[in-house]
């Protein structure tokens, strides 16, 4: 149990001598305030902002529309389309116009309706998997599907 004590002595003198040290309390609050401030501009270059889309939309409901457009105000999201074609989508994926297709099942407003968990599915090229993952964290929970 000394060395329990000794350890533990050790450290509090050690604390109240960084607790009395003027330059001690500068160097680490201001470490931990800079730090604070510049870890965001370290990864604002890998951000995705207006990654173009295509929603697929077989709900044609209300709240499918209005989900469209809550994709659409994400900064990460820029939906080119709502076309109710699949075929069509995949066309402007293959083209490049859009980096992947978010897909709405005809179920979608009733699985919402009855509380359960809604789903969708998402389709990229393999260049844009990255830019859908950051769309699937954006817009919420969804099956990501590689094409």
């Amino acid at each position: 149990m000394t060395i329990l004590n000794n350890i533990l002595a050790v450290s509090v003198r050690e604390f109240r001598v960084m607790c009395t040290r003027y330059s001690i309390l500068m160097v680490l609050s201001g470490g931990i305030f800079l730090y604070g401030l510049l870890y965001n501009y370290m990864y604002a270059p890998n951000v995705v902002r207006n990654a173009p889309v295509a929603v697929v939309d077989m709900s044609q409901t209300p709240l499918s529309r209005h989900y469209s457009r809550l994709l659409d105000a994400t900064p990460q999201a820029q939906v080119l389309t709502n076309n109710a074609d699949l075929q069509a989508a995949k066309k402007l994926m293959k083209q490049r116009e859009v980096v992947g297709i978010v897909y709405i099942p005809e179920d979608f407003d009733g699985r919402v309706g009855r509380g359960e968990e809604a789903v969708y599915v998402m389709y990229s090229t393999t260049t844009a998997f990255s830019l859908l993952c950051f769309h699937a964290r954006s817009i919420g929970r969804g099956n990501v599907g590689g094409k």
